[in-house]
């Protein structure tokens, strides 16, 4: 019964256009309860935990900073963090009103975008410098009138870069992707935990809809599953109704070969529908977050999240966006370790070091593909977390960050890194 039941369902979704296909995923996506966060808590929380994970890495990380005491302690009402360099030749937050995320812990700090004064006085001050916009002029100038007092910030997002002319300046603390720089929440993604799940218990006020019908009822007792959530339910059985059982990628930069020798391997066992002119197209059908993209999205079952280097806790924006849209990601980049690091549930994601070869993953996709309650599995987490990805959302939660660690640095503790280009480039 079970098997006609499946079978009947996809003669029916044949004749769908790709348009009716996605108002059904949309509609469901809508009834989605979003839960209101507590900030406030959720910035005390995920950076405890981040503390956690940094006092961790430093006991091995020998080369990453060393520690001197400083015997004048401070304490000071606000902290100015100033712009020392732009950021891609353009001002980041010169022009911008909203800086810091509303509900911060702290609100006592200030952007600066004019040249900063000579420090004489015993205060701290944040000096952010991004690192393809450092001038080794301006370095050496800034140098000459910094103060011992001053906190310089390496701002970098991107993975594996030749930095070891930066080793020089000495810098205190770093804004970067890895998990173990003293602000990263947030780099490219993020992940919250609800306070609770205000949608258990929930059901549908619809009898015509197909979780409620006596077919679907019967194959879930057979399964021993006791519907206790009927909108995640339906969530999870329109999406794996209407999207197709294929793999998504868009890639663009075709220089890292691994991730593409990867992808040839998997695409001769599993079907992926690939764009970018190093998979043998001349471009992308779609234009990067236009409409065209977004209805990809949603019509495929899982994304590729191959990342471009393997450098430790090197998860970009292709990750957290698969997830927001509802396929299941599958990984290849640093170790599992980083994804669970960031609170990934494991049942969120495939990592591709969990086969031993490409083909025993594309027999596993194939399995997922066709087996309803196995790709259900993938799908438990979500009631419980969200996701952002949007820059607009991060930059708040990363200048945030940055805001909480002056305000709770120890005073007494002068630190810079010892050999910033070794602890940049780690297991790239």
């Amino acid at each position: 019964m079970e098997i006609l039941y499946w079978e009947k369902l996809c003669k029916q979704d044949q004749l769908l256009t790709n348009e009716q296909r996605i108002e059904q995923l949309e509609l469901v996506e809508k009834q989605r309860k979003k839960n209101e966060l507590n900030w406030t808590n959720i910035f005390d929380d995920i950076y405890r935990r981040k503390i956690e994970k940094i006092d961790q890495r430093d006991m091995k990380n020998v080369y990453k900073y060393r520690v001197i005491e400083n015997i004048q302690n401070t304490s000071q009402a606000t902290y100015e963090i100033f712009e020392e360099t732009p950021v891609f030749q353009r001002p980041k937050f010169c022009s911008s009103t909203h800086i810091f995320h509303p509900q911060c812990p702290y609100k006592n700090c200030l952007w600066n975008c004019k040249k900063p004064p000579i420090n004489y006085e015993n205060i701290r001050r944040a000096n952010i410098f991004h690192h393809v916009d450092i001038k080794v002029e301006d370095m050496h100038e800034r140098q000459k009138h910094g103060s011992h007092n001053d906190i310089w910030i390496l701002w970098i997002d991107e993975a594996n870069r030749q930095i070891e002319h930066l080793n020089e300046y000495k810098f205190n603390w770093t804004l970067s992707f890895r998990q173990d720089s003293e602000i990263s929440i947030g780099t490219y993604g993020l992940i919250i935990r609800n306070d609770d799940d205000d949608n258990k218990n929930i059901y549908f006020k619809y009898k015509s809809d197909l979780i409620l019908s006596s077919d679907f009822l019967y194959i879930l007792t057979n399964h021993s599953i006791l519907i206790t959530n009927s909108i995640l339910e339906n969530y999870i059985l329109t999406n794996y109704r209407y999207r197709f059982k294929h793999a998504l990628w868009f890639v663009s930069n075709c220089e890292p070969k691994q991730r593409l020798k990867y992808y040839e391997q998997l695409k001769n066992y599993f079907p992926i529908h690939a764009y970018g002119a190093c998979i043998n197209n001349e471009k992308n059908i779609c234009n990067k977050n236009d409409q065209c993209e977004v209805e990809q999205f949603r019509l495929a079952l899982f994304y590729l999240a191959f990342e471009s280097q393997t450098c430790t806790d090197y998860i970009t924006e292709k990750f957290w966006r698969a997830l927001h849209y509802g396929m299941i990601p599958i990984v290849f980049g640093p170790r599992k370790q980083s994804y669970l690091d960031l609170g990934i549930p494991e049942s969120a994601f495939i990592h591709v070091e969990d086969f031993k070869s490409a083909k025993q993953l594309g027999k596993y996709l194939h399995r997922i593909a066709n087996d309803y309650f196995l790709y259900r599995n993938y799908f438990q987490w979500i009631n419980q977390y969200q996701i952002f990805y949007q820059t607009y959302d991060l930059e708040p939660i990363r200048m945030c960050e940055l805001c909480m660690r002056l305000n709770m640095q120890d005073k007494n503790e002068h630190r810079f890194y010892t050999n910033i280009h070794q602890w940049h480039r780690n297991e790239c």
